[in-house]
């Protein structure tokens, strides 16, 4: 996975969706897909620990007052992304490799809080194509 698609910057704002059903609002202290634990400061004096085994996808919100803006990578695509939770979000999902534990989409609609999401594989129930069949 290319290392410029990890977020830079540790303390972001993101919304965790969880296997229950439940979503989790925080900053999130540290990420990366290999990470076994998720911390989140909840408030301002409470610390919550996630394993990523009860974690679906993790939205990273966008700053306020910043346009909706693509990366340019080879191999995005638009997709239908439905998680095992019912939610689905429609993204730009970034191409990605089988032994991955996940996988990295952007959100380009100024009407989403959010700037990109991280779905672990185990979080996703199915990919489609927004496009019917016979136009593929």
């Amino acid at each position: 996975m290319p290392a410029n698609l990890e977020p830079q910057t540790n303390g972001l704002k993101v919304s965790l969706g969880l296997l229950s059903g439940n979503e989790e609002h925080g900053l999130l202290i540290r990420f990366s897909p290999l990470m076994r634990q998720l911390h989140l400061q909840v408030g301002s004096d409470r610390m919550e620990r996630f394993d990523i085994s009860e974690v679906a996808y993790i939205g990273f919100h966008r700053p306020k007052g910043v346009w909706p803006s693509l990366p340019e990578l080879e191999g995005m695509e638009a997709m239908i992304v439905h998680t095992v939770t019912g939610k689905k979000f429609h993204a730009q999902v970034v191409e990605t490799k089988a032994h991955e534990e996940g996988f990295y989409a952007f959100i380009d609609s100024e009407d989403s809080p959010l700037e990109r999401l991280f779905f672990y594989n185990h979080g996703v129930r199915i990919i489609e194509h927004p496009k019917p069949i016979g136009q593929l």
